[in-house]
């Protein structure tokens, strides 16, 4: 006869609880990183704002393992050698239905061109009204690195990160 083990599931607030104190736990163990955080609709966003650093450093890899990092995305920064966030809302999460395969193909062949920029059109005024991502906070080291502020400037401004009257999605 086979017996169940019962497991408690956590729930989405103890989840994010758990990867906030792993992420403080870094940055305490870590004080000369800077470190911005932000919610986003299934977890948190981690941006490294002290200093330039490519995917594959030791550095990374141990930011990476610290914060227990989904294996795709961790393999997705390897193999790509890029950091990948997205800054605005999946379509599914604001109510809209992907588009048809012809029209996600790239590039895109001449005959779905103008269905391409409809759905694209309707997309992008729909997802105006949503935020990626929700500003935290910045732990640890205060300064951004030089080369870092324009692209947080253009993550916070794209992903509506300082709107959190905006619903995330």
């Amino acid at each position: 006869r086979r017996w169940l083990r019962y497991r408690p599931v956590a729930t989405r607030d103890q989840l994010l609880q758990a990867a906030l104190e792993r992420v403080t736990t870094f940055s305490q163990q870590h004080p000369h990183w800077g470190l911005r955080l932000y919610k986003t609709p299934k977890g948190l966003r981690v941006l490294v704002t002290h200093q330039p650093l490519a995917p594959n450093t030791p550095e990374v890899q141990q930011l990476f393992s610290a914060l227990q990092v989904d294996p795709l995305y961790a393999r997705l920064c390897q193999q790509q050698q890029c950091f990948r966030a997205r800054v605005t809302a999946k379509p599914w999460r604001i109510g809209i239905s992907g588009a048809s395969p012809q029209v996600r193909r790239w590039p895109v062949a001449d005959a779905y061109l103008a269905q391409r920029s409809e759905w694209c059109s309707h997309y992008d005024s729909t997802a105006a009204n949503y935020s990626a991502c929700h500003f935290i906070d910045q732990l640890g080291n205060a300064h951004i690195d030089t080369a870092i502020q324009p692209l947080l400037d253009w993550h916070d401004a794209a992903s509506h990160a300082h709107d959190t009257q905006r619903k995330l999605a």
